[in-house]
């Protein structure tokens, strides 16, 4: 019986060896690989854990669900609301914690992503459906237009 010997890679041989693809992509192929990694990671970081979104932490559908089962609540679609800031947009439009956010200006949103990409760019009041224990409800949500960009790669980031 062959014996096989566990090896411990470190950070450094990672690194050695990401450097190592890199240097055999030529540069529009790097470009490219860039823009598929920072999308990969838009999509990795829209469905972890809650995000804070216009003064708002929220969590994922499947956990909605099972918190609405846990105290015996319907099943509902939707993210729920798991903090508000104080003072913050959210609570002045009487949004509260366990609040289940189901549309935005009556578009369905069922994923953080999906959330984030109803309220990107909009400075207008937006009108949210909601659900709160078994009533549904209406609030409209005032803020200023945000700028979202994204910082330039870092010093060491292949180019």
């Amino acid at each position: 019986m062959e014996r096989r010997t566990a090896t411990r890679t470190n950070a450094s041989d990672r690194r050695e060896s990401g450097e190592e693809l890199l240097a055999g992509l030529d540069a529009n192929e790097r470009t490219a690989l860039i823009a598929l990694l920072r999308k990969w990671l838009s999509a990795l970081e829209a469905e972890r854990g809650p995000r804070t979104v216009y003064g708002l932490a929220i969590v994922s559908k499947r956990i909605a669900l099972k918190r609405r089962r846990a105290v015996g609540l319907p099943d509902v679609a939707g993210l729920m609301v798991d903090d508000v800031v104080v003072g913050g947009t959210a609570q002045q439009a009487g949004i509260q914690r366990g609040d289940v956010i189901t549309a935005v200006d009556g578009i369905a949103v069922d994923s953080v992503g999906a959330l984030r990409k109803a309220l990107s760019g909009k400075a207008a009041p937006t009108r949210l459906s909601i659900v709160r224990g078994a009533t549904e409800i209406t609030v409209v949500l005032q803020r200023a237009l945000v700028e979202r960009r994204r910082g330039p790669l870092p010093e060491n980031a292949a180019r």
